[in-house]
């Protein structure tokens, strides 16, 4: 690419930053993207994961795989140590990197208000490693409270405390629930899972801040039907293993639980410091850099700060929350402003949009504000209004089957699951092996969350490039897509041999990469676990080493070299009209993203102008009154000297009478 072309740095992968580097798509800048990891992440729905809801591939996607068809965009994966704006450098582990325009979308992190050694004992929801570290201290909580024996200690594993009535504390408490009260029923024999205490803990005076008075009374009570208990007005003033102390009216009290949960503070990331610092900018107390109208930095118009990270007051003067609409709205809003900074024109000031917040409680309740719209209980369908369908549609990316990777599959007893065909054939499996380079975040001996048994239907879509996965205690730090077929029930077929798995990504691991059918019984079998012979007539037998034991032998072929290769040509054929149906999503969502630019310069001109026309009309109508005054001044001065002319005669001619009246009465003397 030209070393001409305007440099544009963006910090993050967030939301804001993936916006902004999108938005820029087709505009003549080299834009490079820089995060510590290479995926991103939909946090919305990360308390899901946390719960085993969903899997992580579910809700994140490769930042490469996102942005792998705009040309002008590249991925870097660096750790952000610093920033040098007089060299106009953003200092990295690696090395510097240059830049004409600096996007900082870095977002927030957890914040436990001074006490990070509660850290350890309550872990936050901000990331994948978080959400599996959750996963797993919830998972295990249960697997040791039917292990344990002492029934104190088992309602100490069974109790479980979320601090923070927030969205994300409702989330998970909610979720808590329905995994305790639903989910696990009936698969533990020495413990009952539905006995489990789940504790809301908030400081204030209800749940919710953020919402309406009646919205925080309305979740209240729905995460009560599912069973929780909620205290509001309850502070924590320590966390130890196993123990939380909580004070609430004055007295003190001590709850015993293994699993505490923190969702109470945020603050930004660290990077707002270091670039308030370089620049000479300011911050508030939680760390946000300080940003004028236009979301840039006051004196370094080229440095732009947008998401959590970012101090931005509204028209009322209050500061923008830290959502995901606020930081889209603002990446894309940078995007724009940097196109009409290239072309000479003076950026607009930035103006959010709300589009509304919702809070789900559990899979059958939420609460929703848009603006004096109050929803609550169903108010699920609100999510679509709320959520812009863009951000799925950066997240269609394909599933990873666990079977493939040598996972557990776990079903949840939910509607319609007795249906599903991993049900009635496969149960529960699992392969040989512990671990695999594709696994979505567990590492070896982790707990696999329960497979998603819903009605929604799988989509196939081309391999997206893998990358290189990293398992360190249960933890990822990468996400690697996988292809599955789009038949229903189990994605990959099972040797009935050794029990590995059959497919082009289970070969890897298990060696199986085409899939044969015995002679004898039918079976399916795999690589190197079935004999082969010959009929006399030049036609391939094949007899698993199961019959082969038994002294069998196929007499007659089963075509499965002639099946293998008609699914071949399937697939090769399917890969081509899968590249057309993604060249066609391309073009739609370019023209879609141009008829929203183009909408939202129409409907700024239309504001103007009417705004415009306000004034003028305000105007004429501060003239008419003026105008109106005038006249009718004009009219009293007019009636005033009308009455003093008519005063003035009146008493002039009463004069005369006199004067004429004297004259008689001295001559008629």
């Amino acid at each position: 690419m030209p070393g001409t072309l305007h440099k544009v740095v963006i910090v993050g992968g967030g939301f804001g930053g993936l916006y902004a580097a999108q938005n820029l798509k087709g505009a003549p800048v080299e834009v490079t993207l820089l995060d510590r990891r290479n995926h991103h992440l939909f946090q919305p729905l990360l308390y899901q994961v946390a719960t085993g809801g969903l899997s992580s591939a579910n809700i994140a996607a490769p930042l490469r795989n996102v942005l792998k068809r705009q040309r002008n965009a590249t991925v870097l994966m660096e750790e952000v140590t610093g920033f040098d704006p007089a060299r106009r450098e953003v200092l990295t582990a690696g090395g510097r990197i240059s830049y004409d325009t600096l996007i900082v979308a870095a977002g927030a992190r957890s914040s436990y208000f001074g006490r990070p050694e509660w850290e350890a004992h309550a872990p936050s929801l901000k990331t994948l490693e978080d959400a599996v570290e959750i996963r797993r201290r919830v998972l295990t909580a249960f697997e040791e409270a039917e292990r344990e024996s002492d029934p104190a200690r088992r309602r100490e594993w069974l109790t479980f405390v979320v601090v923070g009535g927030g969205p994300t504390g409702l989330e998970l408490a909610g979720a808590l629930c329905e995994i305790s009260m639903q989910t696990l029923k009936g698969e533990f024999r020495r413990s009952d899972p539905s006995e489990a205490r789940v504790i809301l803990v908030e400081a204030g005076p209800r749940v919710l801040p953020p919402f309406h008075p009646n919205l925080s009374e309305n979740a209240k009570r729905a995460l009560e039907r599912l069973g929780a208990e909620v205290r509001t007005g309850c502070k924590v003033l320590a966390i130890r293993a196993g123990a939380v102390e909580l004070e609430r009216d004055g007295q003190p009290e001590t709850l015993a639980a293994r699993t505490i949960l923190w969702g109470a503070g945020v603050a930004a990331s660290p990077l707002g410091k270091k670039l308030a610092e370089a620049a000479g900018a300011e911050t508030d107390r939680s760390g946000r850099v300080k940003v004028g109208p236009d979301l840039a930095l006051p004196g370094h118009p080229e440095i732009l700060v947008i998401g959590d990270l970012a101090y931005c007051p509204d028209a009322s003067g209050q500061p923008l929350p830290g959502l995901a609409p606020v930081a889209m709205q603002q990446g894309r809003y940078a995007a724009q402003a940097l196109r009409a900074r290239l072309k000479g024109r003076t950026p607009a000031p930035f103006r959010y949009f709300d589009k509304g917040t919702m809070a789900t409680i559990g899979r059958r309740a939420a609460v929703a504000q848009v603006g004096r719209l109050r929803l609550s209980r169903h108010a699920g369908l609100a999510g679509v209004a709320l959520h812009p369908p863009d951000v799925y549609r950066d997240l269609r990316q394909p599933r990873i089957d666990p079977a493939a990777v040598g996972l557990e599959l776990r079903l949840p007893r939910a509607r319609g699951a007795a249906d599903h065909p991993a049900r009635r054939g496969a149960g529960r499996r699992r392969a040989s092996h512990t671990g695999h380079p594709g696994t979505p975040g567990e590492g070896p001996g982790s707990i696999d969350p329960p497979l998603r048994t819903g009605r929604s239907r799988v989509h196939p879509r081309r391999p997206a490039p893998f990358a290189e996965c990293r398992e360190t205690s249960g933890a990822v730090d990468l996400i690697i897509p996988a292809y599955r077929p789009p038949t229903g029930g189990s994605a990959m077929a099972t040797c009935v041999v050794c029990g590995k798995s059959i497919g082009l990504l289970a070969g890897a691991a298990s060696g199986h990469y085409k899939e044969y059918r015995c002679g004898v019984c039918g079976s399916l079998v795999g690589d190197g676990c079935f004999e082969r012979s010959s009929n006399g007539k030049g036609e391939e037998l094949h007899t698993c080493l199961k019959c082969a034991q038994d002294g069998k032998r196929a007499e007659r072929p089963t075509g499965g070299m002639l099946a293998q290769a008609g699914r071949e040509v399937a697939d090769e054929w399917a890969l081509k009209f899968r590249g057309e149906g993604d060249r066609l999503l391309d073009r739609a969502d370019e023209r879609a993203r141009k008829l929203l630019n183009e909408t939202d310069e129409r409907a700024h001109k239309l504001v103007e102008h009417l705004r415009a026309e306000t004034d003028q009309a305000a105007e004429r109508f501060v003239q008419h009154v003026e105008k109106a005054l005038e006249r009718r001044a004009k009219e009293e001065v007019r009636t005033a000297v009308l009455l003093f002319f008519i005063m003035a005669s009146a008493v002039a001619v009463t004069g005369a009478l006199s004067l004429l009246f004297a004259w008689l009465h001295k001559v008629v003397l």
